[in-house]
């Protein structure tokens, strides 16, 4: 997060996420420690869908301008974030990332543990620029 508001890099690759709120993993822990027939069982925690890091960067400059200057407003194309690949170690990892499957159902955790996440994207980034700031790790 703190490489994207500094503006490195100078375009942003197109990467969805999944994302999870600790507050909403704490909930899920609590849970599985208190459901007997939880243990020995592992749950997916998600807040539902994705976001990209573009559109991380474009809500962060909608709700949070004072801090986005630095953000860049180009989208990498992902053919140019292949062949960067082929020289940075950083590029290659992002490719890597461009290309994983992020398909996950968090079905398991609902019917067992009747979990449900409280925190969509749009709040998890917002709050965790917000506490970054609060803490001083961001201007």
């Amino acid at each position: 997060m703190k490489n994207l508001l500094n503006g490195r890099p100078k375009m942003i690759p197109n990467i969805p996420l999944n994302l999870i709120d600790v507050r909403d993993v704490a909930d899920l822990h609590i849970r599985a420690l208190t459901v007997p027939h939880a243990g020995g069982q592992r749950f997916l925690a998600s807040a539902a869908g994705q976001i990209s890091l573009p559109e991380i960067a474009a809500l962060i400059r909608q709700k949070r301008p004072q801090i986005a200057q630095n953000i860049p407003t180009k989208t990498m194309p992902n053919l140019l974030l292949s062949s960067a690949a082929l020289f940075n170690q950083t590029a290659r990892e992002g490719n890597l990332l461009v290309h994983v499957n992020r398909q996950l159902s968090t079905q398991k955790a609902q019917d067992i543990l009747k979990w449900q996440p409280h925190f969509d994207n749009t709040t998890i980034v917002l709050d965790s620029i917000d506490t970054l700031i609060q803490y001083g790790l961001l201007p």
